[in-house]
Formats: structure tokens, C-alpha cells, sequence
């Protein structure tokens, strides 16, 4: 339960570690994280809508609750704030980890709690006065108020202020107070009185008064840089030390809207490129808008884009319209890819015959020559006769008729018809080709292709082995330094994936290998552990090590190392590793390591904590994968079929632990959406007859009972024997009908007042 606090203490705030994991599961800011999940406004209010109908929480703590979830990420990452050495940009160091948070804490916090309220006011607006409704809420938000700045502990770790000192370096320093910040921002929302804003502003001798980049506004960062398109990167660059992150967001989304209506493709370009390199903004757009707002009107350009009769009809020009369409068509690969969008495309695009779905749908396929249209087939031919002549360069003429759309489209065809020819030629063939003609393709202004061209790469080269012509073409242009990052972030999985294919039977040099693999790794910025040749055999002993370390160690970040000295990461709220256990493991080995996790730590004085832990590793979507048995449905399914029976049956040995697997199942039970089916029963249907079963005397049975007790006398004793006998799952029964709710969902469940 919250500390609750009427005047400052030194106390630290335990946060619940529900509210926690979704917060973490927002923001996302490990270093190693190369996908960001998705939560769409609607489903983040659902959530916590049903987080605090489970948790049987009032408003008042409920709301406490959310902010002191947030000034614990902001703390942490304020506490681990370091800068690498020549980082020129904010991308390499806590700063864009702190930037995030402090936007989570002033901007989407209030947000959320703003729209919890306004669902509740629709029920409640007929039968009361809006002053009285303005009233009562300006009280609750103001005793929650008070109740945090009691925490002086967590506000003042939270109080600080990133200073640039020189072109690379950052410096941390205490002159920023955030509880200024978050009346600000409360009064600003209509969540608290002037008066009350004014009375705390004055005990802190500060005045009410929005300074410098506080007052920023959407529309004038627009116009400013609509006027100069060169001052976007300055925008991007500097984006944590505005006030108004909604400011830089809006501005964003205006910019792509206008640039991309009116087909603008420099300045368009030049966002873009930005954005992909200092991803903290983007993932600002991320925190407040889908994703798809942002990618709506990026894809219709690409859809539609044709060089004007305006333009210069030099190699130069050409060449430049091609690169900043490359760069805007990789950044949309890059959200898609960043936010696991491709399973969901055609939320963003409805154009299924348009370019860029078509594209997604066939982009590493190559073609029959006679499937292709006559202009498409003059292009392969004349670009197969560019690379038979063994040079890397592009003649003038054939620059200007790949027009960008219907080169990306043909270009693994020219891979293929090309690699056949090589291959023709046999071993020999090897020795006399140095393959540098495929360095044609990693010019700025044909690398975009190379999304496309390494899927198909790799797909031959698997089929083929380490000595076809594919994988050399992929060592060379991988050991070319010009690669594009881009590229690599986008492609590196699939490559790893065929070295690792190659590697079992030793079939490449081990220095190879590390050599592509670092390569990539450092790009893709995936954890130190991923590196481990079997990651499954460390992975497990890390979900364990993790998942005690949050229900144990409230909000301290640090984790102990583990037997082999490996560091366990700056934050214990991995959710990367988490999504990766599933991933890795399976549904069914997700499900049972957290059973096994929450029954250890029954025995502990810590069952609510891991409890709600065990239930949010369930109840949340940690991947948006096509695949429906990686999604919260097919993971609760899994927990009532199986995990749970066997738990019951065998492994639960004391009350305690027991009562929290029962508390677990309750939060579960408590959040699922009835409509959901598998196999034609509902949820809470599989729950009846796998779990209830075991306990259930049926109502005819009880009603029976009542009347005539002896009659049914070997009924009752059979029923009481168990109970008896397994007297551990008592608290299991107690953990389940802890929350009295439960009683609507499963009315059944009133046998277990019998136990």
C-alpha cells in the first residue's frame, strides 16, 4: 500500500509495480531496445482503466500512484545520467533516457489522467452540477498534489538540469525544480486552482510565469522553420532543453504535412535523416501520437512523387532527388521497423495496389523477365549490362531512366539475373570477379535499394551456403565503410541470422564472423547478451534474476551482477528482455517461468508485488507480431489450461504461496475481456473448467446440501478431504476472491466461500 503523506518526509515512495511496468513499457528507454511497442491511446486508457478497477484503488491514490510512476523513471534516469566521450549528439548518452521521461512525467501523465477522468465525468454529468464536478476534481488533484511534493526524497532526484559545456560533452546540474514544472502543467490542464499553484509557488519563492521556451508555440517553430529548412536539425538536436516537448511534437507533424503535400523532398529529406539519427524526438512523436499520423502522409509521397518539369535536368539534380527520396523512404522503413507496424500496414496505408504496400508485400522478390512490363525489363537489361562490364559506376543515361519507384521494384531481379550469369561461369567465375560492380548500389543515391536487395541476398545465400556468390556479394558490401547505418539497422537481423546458419557446421572463419557480427550488433544496439552464442542458456537465469529484483527492491534501479559478472543493465525494468523471453522461450516457457517466479516469492513477505508483476507480464502486449500466441490471449489461455492445473496439482506447498498465484489469477480475471474466444470458449470459461472444477461443488449440489445434509453427506466429505488435503490452495482460494468483484465476473465463484 502507498505511503500516504501530509507534509515532507524522507520516506521513499514505493511505486506500484504495476504502474511501474507500464510506464516502462511507454517509454522504453533502454539503449538496447531496437523495437519500440506500440500502445494506441485508447487501448493505454483501457488499460489503466481496468489496472484500477483490479487494484480497487480510488482516484485519489490511483492518480498518486501514475505521477510517483513517473518520477521513479525520471529519478533512475537522472541518477545513471552519463555522457560517452565524443558523442556529438544526444542519441549516444542518458540524456534522450532523461528527456523522455521528464516528457512522460509533464506531459503524458497529466494526459492520461485527464482522459481516466473524462470517462468518468460522461456518467456523472447528468447527475451533477459541473461546479460541483470542477470542485471535486480540483480537490482530488490538489490532494495529490500535496501528497507528492511530500516525497522531497524522489522530487529532488529528480532536479536536474542538463547543461551543454562544449561541442560534445554534457554536464548534469541541480537548478531545475520539478515540482514547479508539474503545477505548471497541472494548472495549465484545468487539474488544479490558481490560487492553490500560487500559495506553493510562494513558499518556494517562484513566480507564476511561463519563461523562455515555456511559452513556445507550434505555429511560430513552424514558420520559423518553413522560412529556413536548414534550422530543422537544430530543432531535433535540441529538443530536450524545450519545455514544451508537445511544441517540438506539433511541429514535426506539421512539417511532415506540409513538406509532404506539397512534395518537398530536400527539406522533407533532411527531417528525416535527422530524426533517424537522433531518435529522441521521434520517439517524443512516438510517447504522444500513433506512429501512423506521422506515416500517413510520408507513404502518400511515396506513393506518388515525380520529378517536376521544373526541375534541373542535370546528373547532379537527378542524383539529389533520388538520395532525399532514399532517405525519406528509409525512415518509413525505420518507423515501421522501430514500432512493429508491418503487421498492422494497412492501418497506416489503405492503397493496396499503391507503391509502397506492394513493395512491403514482394520486396525481396525477383521476377521472370516476361512478367515484367516492356519499360521494366529495358531497365534490367540495361543495368545487367552495366554490371557485366565490372565497373561501379552508373552511366548518365541510365541515371536518369531508374526513376526510384521502378528501380526498387526490379532491383533483386538484377541481383538475380546477374548472380546466375556469375554463376555460370563457375569456380573460376570467383576468382576473376572481385564483385566491387555491386558497389554501384551503396552511392547515396541507389542505397535504399539495399533494404530490399539484402532480404533477397539472404535468402539465396542460406539456400546456397557460404560459398555462393549471394554471401560474397554480402561480405563485400558489408566491408565496404560506406555501408549506410540506415541499411544496417534494418537488414542486420536477417544477416545474423545467416551467419549463425553458417557458423553450427563451421563453415565460415570464426574472424569473419565476429567481424560482421560486431558490425552489426553495434548498429542494431542489441544487448550484450544476444552476443552469447547460445542467448537461451543465459536469458532464463535473467528473467529470474530480474523479476525478483523489481518485486524486491522497489524503485532502485541497480541490480546485483550476476554469477558470471555480467551486468545485469541500468534499469531492472527490462522490457526488452522480457519481449525476448517470449520470444525466445515460447508462450508456454513465458507463462511457466513467471508461475514458478510468483510461487517463489510467495514464501516472501513481497505476494502483492509479484502478483501484480506476474499479471502485467501477461496482461500486457509485449509483441505485435502477426503471431496470436505471443498475445496476451493465448497467454492467459495457456495460464488456465495448463500452468495453472499444474501448479494446483503439484506445486504450490505453502497457504502464502498460494495466496499469491491467487491474487495474480485474480488481477488476470479481473482485465480480461470477455468477448475474446479460443477455441469456442471465452476466457473466463476455460477458467471454469480447468481451475474451477477443482473446487466447484455444483449449485444443484450445495442447494441439495442445505435442504437434506445428509443425504449429500459423501459429496461434502469428498469436497472437504481435498480441501484438506491440499490445504495449501486455501490461500490460493483466498488469493482469488480477495477482491470482491470478482464475484460479478465468475458468480460461480461464491463455492469458494465455502473453503
Amino acid at each position: 500500500m502507498l505511503q500516504q503523506s501530509t507534509g515532507v518526509t524522507s520516506v521513499e515512495p514505493l511505486p506500484s509495480t504495476a504502474i511501474m511496468f507500464f510506464a516502462y513499457h511507454l517509454v522504453s528507454v533502454e539503449e538496447s531496445v531496437s523495437f519500440r511497442p506500440v500502445m494506441a491511446e485508447e487501448v493505454a486508457i483501457e488499460y489503466l482503466k481496468k489496472l484500477q478497477y483490479s487494484q480497487n484503488s480510488s482516484d485519489q491514490a490511483f492518480f498518486l500512484q501514475l505521477w510517483i510512476g513517473g518520477l521513479t523513471g525520471l529519478a533512475e534516469a537522472c541518477s545513471g545520467f552519463k555522457c560517452k566521450p565524443n558523442s556529438p549528439s544526444i542519441k549516444n548518452s542518458s540524456l534522450g533516457e532523461i528527456t523522455l521521461w521528464k516528457s512522460f512525467v509533464l506531459v503524458k501523465v497529466p494526459h492520461l489522467i485527464e482522459k481516466l477522468e473524462s470517462r468518468k465525468l460522461q456518467n456523472s454529468i447528468l447527475e451533477k452540477d459541473m461546479t460541483e464536478i470542477e470542485d471535486t476534481k480540483n480537490r482530488c488533484h490538489e490532494l495529490v498534489i500535496n501528497q507528492l511534493f511530500g516525497f522531497c526524497g524522489l522530487i529532488s532526484a529528480c532536479n536536474q538540469q542538463i547543461e551543454k559545456t562544449s561541442e560534445n560533452t554534457y554536464q548534469v546540474s541541480k537548478t531545475s525544480d520539478i515540482s514547479v514544472d508539474i503545477l505548471k502543467v497541472c494548472l495549465k490542464r484545468s487539474l488544479i486552482r490558481r490560487e492553490f499553484v500560487v500559495r506553493l509557488l510562494k513558499e518556494r519563492s517562484v513566480e507564476l510565469e511561463w519563461e523562455g521556451m515555456d511559452a513556445t508555440d507550434s505555429d511560430v517553430l513552424t514558420e520559423k522553420i518553413l522560412a529556413d529548412p536548414l534550422t530543422v536539425d537544430h530543432l531535433v538536436t535540441t529538443v530536450p532543453h524545450y519545455f514544451s516537448h508537445e511544441s517540438c511534437v506539433e511541429t514535426v507533424m506539421k512539417l511532415v504535412t506540409t513538406w509532404s503535400s506539397s512534395l518537398d523532398l530536400h527539406p522533407l529529406a533532411m527531417l528525416c535523416r535527422a530524426l533517424i539519427d537522433n531518435p529522441v524526438l521521434l520517439d517524443l512523436v512516438h510517447l504522444y501520437r500513433h506512429p501512423s499520423l506521422l506515416l500517413r502522409p510520408l507513404i502518400q509521397l511515396c506513393n506518388t512523387w515525380k520529378r517536376s518539369s521544373n526541375s534541373l535536368n542535370t546528373i547532379a539534380s537527378y542524383q539529389e532527388d533520388y538520395e532525399n527520396f532514399g532517405a525519406i523512404f528509409l525512415f518509413v522503413n525505420t518507423v515501421i521497423f522501430r514500432y512493429e507496424l508491418h503487421t498492422n500496414i494497412s492501418d497506416i496505408d489503405d492503397n493496396e495496389d499503391g507503391f509502397f504496400l506492394t513493395w512491403l508485400r514482394r520486396s525481396s522478390f525477383a521476377f521472370p523477365l516476361d512478367s515484367l512490363t516492356t519499360d521494366q525489363r529495358v531497365l534490367v537489361t540495361h543495368w545487367l549490362k552495366v554490371l557485366s562490364l565490372g565497373k561501379n559506376h552508373t552511366p548518365d543515361d541510365l541515371i536518369r531512366e531508374s526513376e526510384p519507384r521502378k528501380f526498387i521494384q526490379v532491383s533483386p531481379t538484377i541481383f538475380q539475373k546477374h548472380i546466375k550469369t556469375l554463376e555460370a561461369e563457375g569456380v573460376d567465375g570467383i576468382k576473376r570477379k572481385s564483385l566491387t560492380e555491386f558497389e554501384i548500389f551503396l552511392h547515396p543515391c541507389w542505397s535504399f535499394t539495399l533494404v530490399g536487395l539484402f532480404q533477397w541476398l539472404c535468402n539465396d545465400a542460406s539456400m546456397k551456403g557460404p560459398l555462393s556468390f549471394s554471401f560474397q556479394v554480402i561480405t563485400t558490401l558489408l566491408s565496404c565503410p560506406k555501408f549506410p547505418s540506415s541499411v544496417l539497422r534494418l537488414i542486420g537481423n536477417r544477416v545474423i541470422d545467416v551467419i549463425k546458419k553458417f557458423q553450427e557446421p563451421a563453415q565460415l572463419d570464426d574472424k569473419i564472423i565476429s567481424l560482421f557480427e560486431e558490425k552489426i550488433l553495434n548498429v542494431t544496439s542489441h544487448p550484450e547478451w544476444l552476443k552469447h552464442k547460445y542467448p537461451a542458456e543465459m536469458i532464463f537465469g535473467r528473467f529470474r534474476t530480474i523479476f525478483k529484483s523489481i518485486v524486491n527492491s522497489g524503485r532502485r534501479k541497480f541490480v546485483k551482477e550476476d554469477s558470471r559478472n555480467n551486468s545485469l543493465g541500468l534499469h531492472h525494468f527490462d522490457i526488452n528482455l522480457f519481449r525476448d523471453v517470449l520470444l525466445i522461450g515460447g508462450p508456454q516457457v513465458f507463462v511457466q517461468l513467471i508461475v514458478e517466479e510468483v510461487l517463489n516469492l510467495g514464501k516472501l513477505k513481497v505476494s502483492l508485488r509479484a502478483a501484480e508483476l506476474g499479471a502485467s507480464l501477461i496482461m500486457t502486449q509485449l509483441s505485435y507480431s502477426d503471431n496470436p500466441h505471443l498475445h496476451p490471449p493465448k497467454l492467459i489461455h495457456i495460464l488456465f489450461t495448463d500452468c495453472l492445473t499444474s501448479a494446483i496439482d503439484k506445486k504450490i506447498e505453502s497457504y502464502a504461496q498460494g495466496g499469491t498465484l491467487g491474487m495474480m489469477t485474480s488481477y488476470i480475471l479481473l482485465r480480461v475481456d470477455a468477448s475474446i474466444t479460443i477455441r469456442n470458449h471465452t476466457l473466463y470459461q476455460h477458467f471454469s473448467e480447468n481451475i474451477l472444477s477443482k473446487f466447484q461443488i455444483s449449485f444443484e449440489e450445495k442447494n441439495l446440501i442445505d435442504y437434506d445434509y445428509g443425504s449429500n453427506q459423501a459429496n461434502v466429505n469428498n469436497h472437504q478431504n481435498f480441501v484438506s488435503k491440499y490445504s495449501p490452495i486455501r490461500g490460493f482460494a483466498a488469493g482469488l476472491i480477495s477482491h470482491r468483484e470478482i464475484y460479478d465476473k465468475l458468480p460461480e465463484m461464491v463455492t469458494f466461500l465455502e473453503l
